[in-house]
C-alpha cells in the first residue's frame, strides 16, 4: 500500500515527463489509426469502384480501325467483353478536356454529384477538377468555342487515378479533366481517336485474342490494367499509408520507450537508499521490479484512454 501511495508524487514531481510521453503516444496511436484506415478505405473503395463500374483488364489500340462485326466476332471467339471507345482531346485556355463518347460493357463512369448529361449543352466532368478548380453544379465551362454547363460530375474506374499521359508521374487536376455529354453533342465535336477496351473472363483465350488483333488489324499498342498506372498508382498509394501506419507504429514507441528508460533508471539511481529500506522491511526484488514498472505504464494506459476518448468523440461526432 505504501509503494502505491508513491505513483500521485511521482507523477506530480515529474509532470513535464508524464505529459510528453502521454502526448507521443496519442500522437503515435492516432498517426496509426489514420494512416491504417486511410488506406484500407481507398482499397476498399477502389475495389467496389472498379467491379462496379466494370473496370477494363486492358486497352489498346490497332493501325485498322476493327469494324463492328469484327468486334462481335473477336468478342465471341476468344470468350471477351470488347468495345470501342471514342474520344477527343480539346484545349481551352491552357486546360485540356478529354472527352469521351459513353460505353456500355466496360469502364463506366459514375455520377457522384449532380445527374448525368441529358439535353444538348449540358457536360459532366471529373470531380477532383471541379473541387480543385472551385466548379460547382450549374457553372458554365467553355469547351473549345462553345460554352457548356456543368450538371454533374463523375469518375472513372481507369481514370481513378488522374493522370493525364501515362508516363506522367504525378496526376493532374489542375489543367486536365475528362468530360462526358450526349452522344448527339459529341458527334458534332468532329474527328476523333480511338482505342478498344476489353475485360477477359476466367476462359478468355488472352494470347490468342492479342495474336488475332495484332494479325489482322495491327495492334499499335497494348497496355494491361496491372501496368495502368492510372490504376495501380490507386492501390500503391493505398498500400505506402497501411505501411506507413505500421512504421509509426514501431518507431515512435521506441522513442517513448528510450526516454522512459533514461528517467526510470534515472529514478532507481537516485532512490538507492529508499530500495534498501525497502527491502529491508520485506519488500521482494520481483515486487518492487513491478512497482518501478508501473511508472513506465503510465504514459501509455494514459495516452490510450485519451486517444479512445477523441476516438469517440470523432465517431460520435460523425
Amino acid at each position: 500500500m505504501k509503494l502505491n501511495r508513491r505513483y500521485p508524487r511521482s507523477i506530480k514531481e515529474n509532470r513535464s515527463f508524464y505529459l510528453s510521453s502521454t502526448v507521443l503516444t496519442v500522437v503515435t496511436l492516432l498517426l496509426y489509426f489514420l494512416f491504417n484506415i486511410a488506406g484500407n478505405a481507398i482499397l476498399t473503395f477502389s475495389e467496389d469502384f472498379y467491379e462496379r463500374n466494370k473496370m477494363e483488364d486492358a486497352h489498346f489500340s490497332t493501325y485498322m480501325e476493327i469494324p463492328e462485326e469484327g468486334l462481335s466476332e473477336l468478342a465471341d471467339t476468344y470468350d471477351v467483353t470488347l468495345e470501342e471507345q471514342r474520344y477527343i482531346n480539346i484545349e481551352t485556355d491552357g486546360v485540356t478536356a478529354r472527352i469521351f463518347d459513353r460505353t456500355q460493357t466496360v469502364d463506366l463512369y459514375e455520377i457522384t454529384q449532380g445527374k448525368d448529361a441529358a439535353e444538348d449543352g449540358e457536360i459532366v466532368l471529373s470531380e477532383g477538377y471541379a473541387v480543385e478548380n472551385g466548379i460547382k453544379i450549374g457553372d458554365g465551362m467553355k469547351i473549345g468555342g462553345k460554352e457548356y454547363m456543368a450538371v454533374g460530375f463523375m469518375q472513372r474506374p481507369d481514370y481513378l487515378y488522374m493522370l493525364e499521359n501515362e508516363d506522367d508521374s504525378y496526376k493532374n487536376i489542375s489543367t486536365f479533366y475528362l468530360c462526358c455529354m450526349t452522344d448527339r453533342e459529341f458527334e458534332s465535336l468532329g474527328d476523333t481517336s480511338c482505342q478498344y477496351l476489353v475485360r477477359y473472363r476466367p476462359d478468355s483465350d488472352v494470347s490468342g485474342f492479342r495474336k488475332a488483333v495484332h494479325e489482322r488489324y495491327y495492334m499499335r499498342s497494348y497496355l494491361a490494367a496491372e501496368e495502368n498506372p492510372r490504376i495501380t498508382m490507386v492501390e500503391q498509394q493505398a498500400q505506402m499509408f497501411i505501411v506507413m501506419s505500421y512504421v509509426l507504429l514501431c518507431i515512435l514507441p521506441l522513442v517513448a520507450v528510450v526516454l522512459i528508460s533514461i528517467i526510470i533508471s534515472r529514478k532507481v539511481k537516485s532512490e538507492q537508499r529508499m530500495l534498501g529500506t525497502l527491502s529491508a522491511l520485506g519488500y521482494k526484488k520481483g515486487r518492487l521490479m513491478l512497482h518501478y514498472a508501473g511508472f513506465a505504464a503510465i504514459p501509455g494506459l494514459a495516452g490510450g484512454i485519451v486517444t479512445a476518448v477523441i476516438s469517440a468523440v470523432g465517431v460520435f461526432h460523425d
